[in-house]
């Protein structure tokens, strides 16, 4: 009996992306295939959060730790995986699993990736991946983790005070008309049409 079996092809899912312990919450909810790479994974939700890639990230799930590997490889045993050898379908296998997604170490942004549901291919009018959802802008880069960041939107209400024109002076180094309740769909997914990695080439030259 011939015939393809659909188990095996590369499901579209759902995905809800937070960083943790910000209020109100950033997020962001994406369509993508299961059988990417972590490390393509890694490279859309910089895209779709509005990272610059600019520093380490990792993703844990129980038991293992996902990252970019070193030149040598050393490391890759059965706790650490490489990421671009690594599949999203390895971990999130049904709705309900999730991993958790941690980038800057110093800062220590940490993410949860939780897959809510599989997208029927009807439901699929754009390309994928694609993001369908989010609130709120993302930290900027080397704020100083989420107390930095909380400074930053404190300072931000203060338009008189001088913690405001020192936040704006530096700001407008990289993020001119910074607005932490601004999010764009329609522009995330313009970047997701390009191509996320060749948009964060550009984007970690420009910011480094």
């Amino acid at each position: 009996m011939s015939g393809i079996d659909k188990r095996k092809q590369p499901r579209v899912i759902e995905i809800y992306v937070g960083l943790e312990h910000t209020k109100p919450g950033v997020w962001r909810r994406l369509w993508v295939f299961d059988s990417l790479s972590m490390y393509q994974l890694h490279e859309i939700i910089q895209v779709a959060m509005g990272w610059m890639h600019s520093h380490l990230f990792m993703f844990r799930a129980p038991g293992v730790t996902i990252t970019e590997a070193s030149l040598d490889n050393d490391w890759i045993s059965d706790e650490f995986k490489d990421a671009r050898k690594t599949k999203l379908g390895s971990f999130l296998k049904r709705p309900g699993d999730s991993i958790i997604y941690e980038y800057d170490f110093g800062d220590s942004w940490v993410h949860v990736v939780r897959f809510e549901r599989e997208v029927d291919e009807s439901e699929v009018r754009f390309g994928v991946p694609r993001c369908v959802g989010g609130e709120n802008a993302c930290p900027p880069e080397d704020c100083g983790g989420l107390p930095g960041f909380d400074s930053v939107k404190k300072a931000l209400t203060k338009p008189s005070s001088r913690e405001y024109q020192a936040t704006i002076d530096w700001l407008d180094i990289y993020y001119p008309n910074y607005d932490p309740k601004e999010f764009s769909l329609g522009a995330v997914n313009k970047i997701l049409k390009i191509g996320a990695s060749k948009y964060l080439r550009i984007a970690s030259k420009f910011y480094g």
